[in-house]
């Protein structure tokens, strides 16, 4: 952007007012974010209600008329941009450029591509800075961000008389983050506004990003989680305060949440842990405590996802300033802009990809019946189909009338890969959201069209083969997804299931060339045949775990796709199960992962909190990139 950035000399200079014409930052159509309660406040930019109407401590009040995260968004032919502020008092520490504590800094770029071009030098309480110049006029976008550790009086933005002056472009969703925090949060040390982690995650995202970072004073007091959830139209909540309560994270993490939560039982909320500090290079004991409340956040949240809230996630903290993380901080503590943009570069990817699932959560997948004439031979169950929650799982009963249910991924990611799921259950019942709707969603963030299968389950003493009904489901299912291939984006579709969903998917791949139903219409021309298959702790595959005999439906042949298998030695579901499934398929030669892990045990799906086998879904993603 320097080579577009012309009359250097006036960029961040005294600017000359004639031409100009001045407007406050607040008015439309500027877009000013950040600032929650502008109006409620009478127009004060502070981060918080001037009169909050809960008891916070006067520390946190103050810093609240730091004017961290507030920006200014517009679009402009203008040559010149010009602010024109007030500040209310300067920033005086000794480790913080001024231009990050009191300056303004301006982008120009549409989103996505928005670069720096000027910041403010304080030389006093007011400023009159010009911060871009050109010879020319062209509409672009623009970003104005406001001083981290300092209040602002007033601000106005200078353009030349007749310039156009137009709505910014549309933010990605018009629902804000609200990230609380400490010091980091706020800004320090960023050497200028828009190097703030932040303020860089908010443009990488293309959101309003409210920045609740108080120095020093990021306690997780209640008040403040009942003061963000007054903050309307929030897409997701970032806790991230515990380089400020220590141990005291404690005793109010969850209080914290509760609160949240009993505002909004569907609310997305983050926790993240601390950074590293440098004096864990010669201080195991900082090294212990700071991962002894690391554990502690994440055994929480965990804790909270197996009670069945699905809308909370940990980030560790450990990685977030990069593999040489003791060059990422000005003090030890407080990181550099590189530091700054380490997190930032590590934050932003797993908030967006959470991002895309809530959009699919929110979008439920459409059902498709895959007998509109009615099963094959008549087939129905005797019993009605119930659907039952207990012990944090959704359990299907009786199903009578398979379906798939289609989740579509933004068309961002969307990869041209689709995944038939099949849920588990003992082919008793099916464990419809912790092995179907769950797994769709992280595939469909990944750009995989998912389409769960509820396929049918044996009638009890009538049917002799319980995975009978189930493999014509199964079969039907892979014709239908083929048929719609052009019309919906298709280029491969795969198979993959848990415990006797895997059973069945594997079934499906060895018995493809076997037909189970009379053709019904043009679909079941396609071929039945799974481009992979992807097993998680896999039953019934095995007929006698002494010899490694498999059992007769999933006799192996070399026509067999890509197999990727997982299962953990304490699986009730023994593990041989996969080790001479995995020996077989390497025997004919067929293209196989095997992974296996020391602890589960069994029906864990994407629950597995910190054990490690909880990692089989990202080398699952990434085998399934591969094929």
């Amino acid at each position: 952007m320097s080579s577009a950035v012309e009359g250097e000399s006036a960029i961040g200079q005294v600017a000359k007012s004639d031409g100009l014409t001045w407007r406050p930052a607040y008015q439309q159509p500027f877009q000013l974010l950040g600032f929650k309660w502008f109006e409620e406040n009478g127009r004060v930019y502070c981060r918080l209600p001037v009169d909050p109407g809960v008891p916070v401590r006067k520390p946190v009040m103050a810093l609240a008329h730091h004017t961290a995260g507030g920006q200014v968004r517009f679009r402009t032919d203008s040559r010149r941009v010009i602010v024109r502020a007030e500040l209310a008092g300067f920033g005086n520490m000794d480790h913080m450029a001024r231009t990050g504590q009191d300056g303004f800094d301006l982008y120009v770029g549409p989103p996505g591509r928005e670069q720096f071009v000027g910041v403010t030098r304080i030389r006093g309480s007011k400023i009159e800075q010009g911060l871009f110049h050109r010879s020319t006029r062209e509409l672009r976008s623009f970003r104005l961000n406001f001083p981290l550790y300092c209040g602002v009086r007033s601000v106005e933005i200078g353009l030349d008389q007749g310039a156009r002056l137009l709505p910014p472009e549309p933010l990605e969703d018009d629902r804000c983050i609200v990230v609380y925090g400490t010091s980091i949060t706020q800004g320090g040390c960023a050497s200028r506004p828009g190097t703030a982690w932040t303020n860089i995650l908010s443009r990488r995202l293309n959101r309003e990003v409210v920045n609740l970072g108080f120095s020093g004073n990021g306690k997780g007091e209640r008040e403040l989680a009942v003061l963000i959830n007054r903050i309307s139209r929030k897409r997701m909540v970032v806790l991230d305060y515990e380089a400020n309560a220590g141990d005291g994270i404690r005793t109010t993490l969850g209080p914290f949440i509760q609160t949240l939560r009993a505002a909004d039982p569907s609310l997305p909320i983050v926790v993240i842990s601390k950074i590293r500090y440098a004096r864990e290079v010669l201080d195991p004991k900082a090294l212990r405590a700071r991962e002894a409340l690391r554990d502690f956040e994440r055994k929480l949240v965990d804790g909270l996802r197996k009670k069945g809230d699905r809308f909370i996630w940990f980030l560790d903290g450990t990685g977030l300033l990069g593999p040489e993380w003791w060059e990422g901080t000005v003090d030890g503590t407080h990181p550099t802009d590189y530091g700054m943009w380490q997190i930032a570069e590590h934050t932003a990817p797993f908030i967006r990809k959470l991002l895309l699932q809530l959009r699919v959560d929110e979008a439920p997948g459409s059902v498709i019946r895959l007998w509109p004439g009615g099963n094959p031979g008549g087939w129905r169950n005797p019993e009605p189909e119930t659907v039952v929650r207990s012990g944090g799982v959704t359990r299907i009963h009786n199903v009578n009338d398979p379906t798939l249910t289609r989740y579509i991924p933004d068309r961002s990611t969307a990869n041209g890969s689709a995944v038939v799921i099949c849920p588990g259950g003992g082919y008793r019942i099916l464990a419809w959201d912790l092995e179907g709707e769950e797994i769709a969603r992280r595939l469909c963030a990944e750009g995989y069209q998912a389409f769960i299968l509820k396929y049918r389950l044996p009638r009890p003493e009538l049917d002799s083969v319980r995975y009978a009904a189930a493999l014509q489901d199964a079969q039907r299912a892979l014709r239908l997804v083929r048929a719609h291939a052009t019309e919906w984006g298709v280029e491969k579709v795969g198979i993959m299931g848990f415990s006797a969903g895997a059973h069945l998917s594997a079934v499906t791949a060895a018995q493809w060339r076997t037909p189970t139903y009379p053709a019904v219409d043009s679909t079941d021309t396609q071929s039945c045949r799974p481009d992979f298959v992807g097993l998680i702790y896999p039953a019934f595959l095995v007929k006698d775990q002494k010899t490694g005999e498999l059992a007769g439906e999933v006799s192996i042949s070399e026509e067999m796709p890509p197999v990727f298998l997982v299962q953990t030695e304490d699986d009730n579901i023994h593990v041989e199960n996969s080790l001479f499934f995995y020996r077989a398929l390497k025997d004919h030669g067929v293209p196989a992962q095997l992974h296996t892990y020391e602890q589960g045990p069994h029906g864990y799906g994407l629950r597995a909190g910190d054990k490690a086998v909880g990692a089989w879904i990202d080398l699952f993603e990434a085998w399934l990139a591969r094929q």
